[in-house]
């Protein structure tokens, strides 16, 4: 089996849709479940492990895999080149702040954070370290050569999918084709109405992928009750907008990416101007 690219992240930067849109092409198979984690959390239950995703796949179309958890995690780029020499490797980037202030959300909606924004990230290295985008790219840069790296942004799919979309098909050298849905949100922020449920499904899912029970979950996809739990979740969304940015935050993450934004504004020769705020 020929892994023909990988998107490696980053988090919250819209790699839920571009599955949702690549596994509508017809000439593109990815596997049954997004998030495999072989790369970074599951990389010692050896190639086997990881290649039973890929049992079904389409020797006639371009194979891919689609985590976000890749990009950030130290040694991944190392373990995909001695498993995938000639994949091609795609980035989608999101505005710092943004991206921590969304991830850090995403969290709390779960039940898993309970510290303010700025406790948080300033306790956990995590947060912060997962947008230096410049330092990761480096180390993918040790291993594939420049072109076979292309680098997206969230920002740019927002303003105009349809170019987004051009972009992934022009690097993979595949026919354009955009899907019905190509305009639809998925994985937005979102509040629960009732926590208690919100934590049930969402530990139960993270018990199965953390575990490396993924296999478990592709099946309750195959049946159906993805869709189902999917539905439970949003009869229990609140309407209630997440919180705003505070000014401090902005400012502070700014400020500890400025040089790693300088650094990748030269490598791509593009001032990011979209991640003014």
């Amino acid at each position: 089996m020929v892994l023909d690219f990988l998107c490696v992240g980053t988090y919250r930067a819209g790699t839920t849709w571009m599955y949702k849109m690549l596994e509508q092409h017809p000439d593109i198979w990815l596997p049954n479940e997004k998030e495999i984690m072989f790369f970074s959390h599951h990389y010692e239950k050896g190639t086997d492990w990881y290649l039973e995703f890929f049992k079904d796949h389409d020797k006639n179309k371009l194979t891919g895999e689609i985590c976000p958890t890749y990009l950030s995690e130290e040694n991944s780029a190392a373990r995909i080149a001695k498993l995938a020499p000639t994949a091609k490797i795609i980035l989608t980037l999101r505005e710092p702040s943004a991206q921590i202030h969304s991830l850090y959300n995403l969290a709390l909606t779960r039940g898993k954070k309970k510290g303010t924004l700025m406790q948080t990230i300033q306790a956990e290295d995590f947060f912060l370290n997962n947008v230096l985008y410049y330092k990761h790219l480096m180390r993918f840069l040790e291993h594939f050569d420049r072109e076979k790296i292309l680098v997206l942004f969230y920002e740019d799919m927002k303003s105009d999918h349809q170019a987004y979309l051009d972009s992934i098909y022009e690097f993979l050298d595949i026919e354009k084709y955009y899907p019905e849905n190509m305009t639809e949100k998925v994985n937005y922020a979102r509040k629960p109405k009732n926590q208690l449920i919100e934590n049930i499904i969402s530990k139960f899912a993270s018990f199965l992928r953390r575990g490396g029970m993924i296999k478990i979950k592709s099946q309750l996809k195959k049946i159906g009750i993805v869709k189902i739990v999917d539905k439970i979740r949003k009869i229990n969304t609140s309407d209630t907008q997440q919180d705003k940015m505070p000014k401090e935050f902005i400012e502070f993450v700014q400020g500890y990416v400025k040089e790693d934004r300088e650094n990748l504004e030269k490598f791509l020769g593009r001032k990011l101007d979209i991640w003014d705020i």
